[in-house]
Parts: structure tokens; C-alpha cells; sequence
């Protein structure tokens, strides 16, 4: 079973595995050096539904949110203080390391500041257009990250006041976010960011934080959702193609649906294999260093691709990108971590005064 009171769930962990790996496995199969993999068109038609592992991310977050802050509800410097430690340090890290190996970021280091203002933004996750206009830091997997702060400032917010209808006053604060960029003109980055409602996905977790509270997880609810997560999905050409908006409800119901099953599943004391929980702590290194490691692989592997079948050069891609990031989590994330962790939790006379 799970933890309850840390908030420690096994198959939430292993749901974030499985949704760091989905991530990845898409954009290694849409690595140029791997478009002419025998098998690349009918699997990469398959895996293109990868990218619900965001969903299946928001989702999570919501609900961990909104769960563990039961007893600590109030205490906002410290929760979102935690939550700093936890996003920036591993993602400056790897932010960097891209700009290095990248030309076009690299210039800022030669006088040229005209990406000032840009660099600066993508490292501190604010909504920021890069120069072909598209809502993407430095380092393009951090874009899930700009949001996941956005949601992390709104629930500090919200502990000014009490915790009753947490679900409502989200959902009423990114509803009124949501309508705010018919105002917003389109060349300001907060229309673009706000436009995009992916930010519900966050309010569904907290929901699904209070079915779990209430005990509402029941079988004839999984049904339901598992027979609307179908349809949903059914529907996906039609919803996909009109708008890309829809992705809260062609992937936001069908993610609800897998972490709801998880956490039923786990009620049942049916639960992943110890292996997943690894990967699961390991999940945020894996989804932040494997841009990084496809580059290092791609020079170190490119005499394989080019004499061997591409498709063996592909899984050891995939196996090498997951063991890189569970050798990130052990060796960087994870010590860092609990160093800040540390000092938050047992902070210097100098700090406290600041804390205070």
C-alpha cells in the first residue's frame, strides 16, 4: 500500500515513470538519424499518443498537491520553497549544459545580448517566445515545467485562505487565466501561454485528490471513465485536427482515467514492481537529460547507424537514455535535493532571518 502520510504512492511513481518513458520514446523515434527504421511509420503512428505522458504529469501534480498539503495547508514559504528545489536546480543544470553545446544560445557569451532577455526568462521558467514566436524555453522540454510553476505560484496563492473547495477556486482562478487572453494582444508570450488550457489538467488532479479523500474510488467509476476515456479517444482525429486546445479533454480525460486507475489498483493493494519506483524517482532527470543524452549518444553511436540497422541503435538508444537518467537522479538530483532540503529544513541563523 501506499504511504498516506507523505504522499508517497507506488503506482503514482510508477505512472511517472511510465509517462517520462512514453516522452521520451517519442522524441527518440523523431531523432532524424532514425527516420528510415523499418518499423518507424506504423510504430511512430502508434507512439505519437506518447505524448500523453504531459497529461498524465499535470494530472499527477494536481493530485499530489492537493493531497499532501492537508496537514501542512498554510505554511506557504515553505511549500513553495520545495517546490523551487525540487524544478530549478537539476533544470539550470541541464539548461546550461544545452546552451553550451547549442551555437545559437552559446553567442550570448560573446557580447552578443540580443538573447539577454530570452536566456534570462527560460531560466526562470516565465512564459517566453523563442525567435520563431513558439512558447518554448532553452531547453524545449522545460515548457511543461513554465506551467507546472504557474500552477505551483496559484497554489501558494490559494494558502492565503482556507483549504475548502480547493477544486472550485483553481478551477475559477485558471477559468478567469483561461479567458484573460482574448485581452492579452497575440505578440505578448502570456496570450500563447494563457490560450492554451492544458493548465485544467491541473484542477482535474485536484479533483481527483478529493474523490480519493471522500473514498470515492470505486469500480463502477473506472468503468465509466474507462468508457469515456474511449470515446474521448475515438473522437481524437476530429478533436485533435480542429484544435489543439482539446488536448485536456482528448488526453486530460484519458490521463485522469490512468493515474484514477492507479490509485484504485493500489487500494486493492495491487501495485508496479519495485523496479518502477526507481524509475519513478528517476522520472524528471530521465524527462530533463534525454535531449542531452540523444546529442552525446548521436555522435558517439554514428558509426553504428551508419553500417548497422538502425533499428538495434535505436532500443539501446532507449535503454542507455533511461539508465543516463536514473545515473542523473542518483549522482546529481537526488544528493542536491536533499542538501537544499536540508538547509530549508534545518536552515543557518542567516537564512532563517530570511525565511522569517
Amino acid at each position: 500500500m501506499s504511504d498516506n502520510t507523505t504522499g508517497r504512492f507506488i503506482n503514482i511513481q510508477a505512472l511517472r515513470a511510465i509517462a517520462a518513458i512514453l516522452i521520451m520514446s517519442i522524441h527518440l523515434c523523431a531523432q532524424p538519424f532514425f527516420s528510415k527504421v523499418p518499423f518507424q511509420s506504423l510504430f511512430f503512428q502508434i507512439l505519437q499518443h506518447g505524448l500523453i505522458g504531459v497529461d498524465i504529469f499535470f494530472i499527477i501534480s494536481g493530485f499530489i498537491m492537493a493531497y499532501t498539503t492537508k496537514k501542512t495547508w498554510g505554511d506557504k514559504t515553505n511549500f513553495f520553497l520545495a517546490r523551487v528545489i525540487r524544478i530549478y536546480p537539476l533544470y539550470w543544470i541541464c539548461t546550461i549544459l544545452w546552451t553550451l553545446k547549442h551555437p545559437l544560445y552559446s553567442k550570448i557569451y560573446m557580447g552578443h545580448f540580443s538573447q539577454l532577455p530570452y536566456y534570462v526568462g527560460s531560466l526562470l521558467l516565465l512564459p517566453v517566445l523563442n525567435s520563431k514566436g513558439e512558447l518554448y524555453p532553452i531547453l524545449q522540454p522545460g515548457w511543461t515545467l513554465v506551467y507546472e510553476m504557474f500552477f505551483y505560484f496559484l497554489f501558494t496563492c490559494l494558502m492565503f485562505g482556507p483549504r475548502q473547495h480547493i477544486t472550485l477556486k483553481m478551477g475559477l482562478i485558471l477559468g478567469m487565466a483561461y479567458l484573460s487572453h482574448w485581452i492579452i494582444p497575440p505578440q505578448f508570450s502570456l496570450h500563447p501561454f494563457l490560450a492554451h488550457p492544458i493548465y485544467f489538467e491541473f484542477v482535474m488532479g485536484c479533483f481527483l485528490a478529493r474523490l480519493f479523500e471522500l473514498k470515492k474510488l470505486n469500480s463502477p467509476l473506472l468503468i465509466g471513465l474507462t468508457l469515456l476515456s474511449i470515446l474521448v479517444m475515438g473522437c481524437y482525429p476530429w478533436l485533435h485536427e480542429s484544435h489543439e486546445n482539446f488536448r485536456f479533454i482528448y488526453y486530460g480525460i484519458p490521463a485522469f482515467t490512468i493515474v484514477f486507475a492507479g490509485l484504485y489498483l493500489e487500494a486493492k493493494n495491487i501495485v508496479f514492481p519495485p523496479l518502477f519506483k526507481l524509475l519513478g524517482d528517476s522520472s524528471y532527470s530521465l524527462y530533463l537529460t534525454h535531449s542531452l543524452t540523444f546529442k552525446l549518444l548521436s555522435v558517439v553511436a554514428l558509426p553504428f547507424i551508419l553500417l548497422f540497422s538502425r533499428t538495434p541503435v535505436l532500443l539501446l538508444f532507449w535503454f542507455f537514455s533511461i539508465l543516463l537518467g536514473v545515473i542523473c537522479h542518483l549522482s546529481i538530483e537526488k544528493p542536491i535535493h536533499q542538501k537544499l532540503k536540508s538547509l530549508i529544513e534545518y536552515p543557518p541563523p542567516q537564512l532563517q532571518k530570511i525565511l522569517e
